[in-house]
């Protein structure tokens, strides 16, 4: 373990050569405090791209970019400086928590309509993702929509949330805001939506896996980038590619088959968890072998 806060792009750049790494990985892209200016001296053999900044770097000098079938298909190749490797059913995997809670009974047969909701961050909420979301709830009247997430403690995020859906016609008293909590109260709080409906233009990731664990279907519309489709590739690997829409009609129409049969939501909730925890999107051991795996396959070629 190597403490380099504090050393500049060539000091750092030194000691991963003094160090004799083989493979360099980079998790961080050009979000703050990255280390890239290193990267960009090129100091390991093989290096990479991976992890929470899910685009291309832009830089030559690392070679690979880790991803799968769905979140960085063929066709956008031509979009990534790197060599795109699809090394395993899922970029990554999900371990789920030890404390999570029993999943509940689908909210609407007490109720008596149907609850939307998005766990995710209020600064992936926008114009987009709430005319999606509008979209649904015009084509179903007694429905409400939560929204939920620690950011919203924030009264100013608060009033633009509701701004946002004001603007596309649905009124306020037909949201529910929510200020998240310890990790599994959080997890809990899914037991007051029926369904998630995902973010637009970047996706929901952590979220779809930690809706699908508890028993929470989720509907998406795929983006047109690695960002925009998070839960298409949860769904699809995770055991629910029916929450997958083509279009945004064909999501408001799977929303509305979901209402159309409120009894059946709480065996699908139950149906949701098991087979998630026994998807590929859950099986640590094999994502293990699929990653470290690629890796070595692509020294073997380098070194060749």
């Amino acid at each position: 373990w190597r403490d380099v806060r504090n050393l500049s792009a060539g000091e750092l750049a030194q000691l991963i050569v003094r160090d004799r790494i083989d493979i360099l990985i980079d998790l961080s892209g050009h979000a703050p405090h990255n280390r890239l200016p290193a990267f960009a001296l090129k100091p390991a053999p093989l290096q990479v791209a991976w992890g929470d900044y899910v685009d291309t770097r832009g830089l030559a000098a690392i070679d690979l970019l880790l991803g799968d079938e769905v979140q960085t298909p063929a066709s956008d190749d031509e979009f990534y400086v790197e060599r795109v490797v699809r090394f395993s059913p899922s970029w990554l995997a999900y371990r789920p928590p030890s404390y999570a809670p029993p999943v509940a009974a689908a909210p609407c047969e007490t109720n008596g309509c149907l609850t939307f909701g998005s766990f995710s961050e209020a600064t992936k909420i926008g114009p987009a993702a709430v005319a999606q979301w509008a979209a649904v709830l015009r084509a179903l009247p007694s429905a409400r929509f939560l929204v939920n997430g620690h950011l919203l403690a924030d009264e100013p995020r608060r009033d633009r949330i509701v701004a946002l859906f004001k603007d596309a016609g649905v009124a306020a008293d037909r949201l529910l805001l929510r200020t998240g909590g310890a990790h599994a109260a959080f997890l809990a709080q899914y037991a007051e939506v029926d369904a998630i409906l995902d973010t637009t233009p970047y996706s929901g990731g952590l979220t779809t896996c930690e809706a699908l664990l508890m028993g929470g279907p989720v509907l998406t519309v795929p983006g047109d980038r690695f960002c925009g489709r998070h839960a298409a590739g949860h769904l699809a690997r995770g055991g629910y590619p029916d929450g997958v829409a083509r279009s945004s009609d064909e999501l408001v129409a799977k929303a509305v088959a979901l209402a159309a049969q409120p009894r059946a939501l709480t065996p699908l909730r139950q149906a949701l968890r098991a087979r998630f925890l026994a998807s590929r999107v859950c099986d640590v051991t094999a994502f293990a072998s699929d990653f470290y795996g690629a890796l070595r396959r692509e020294w073997q070629v380098l070194r060749a």
